[in-house]
């Protein structure tokens, strides 16, 4: 069993499979609240329900969080490369533009 702050990286179970809230909470390290935020948000897949627990397809939070990770180093990318702009004295592309 692996602990919040193992440096153990999870096996990545088959595709269809199912998985619970603590096996997401150890692979992506958000919390709890966060994800059923997120789900609230439609920003993450929403559970099936078997009785009183929660379980997710284990191919659409590998989708999610595959594409999670795609978005944040675009994002990344963006903001990195705005700063080198403004570090250039290009400041231009730092005025947003009116519509």
């Amino acid at each position: 069993m692996l602990s919040k702050h193992d440096n153990t990286t999870l096996q990545r179970p088959s595709m269809d499979s199912l998985i619970d809230m603590k096996f997401i909470t150890s692979d992506c390290l958000l919390s709890d609240k966060w994800i059923y935020r997120l789900i609230s948000l439609n920003r993450f897949p929403k559970p099936i329900k078997i009785g009183r627990m929660s379980r997710w397809r284990a191919a659409d939070y590998y989708m999610w969080r595959d594409g999670f990770e795609e978005n944040s180093g675009q994002k990344f990318e963006g903001m990195r490369e705005k700063a080198r702009n403004i570090k250039s004295g290009n400041t231009l592309t730092s005025i947003p533009t009116i519509q």
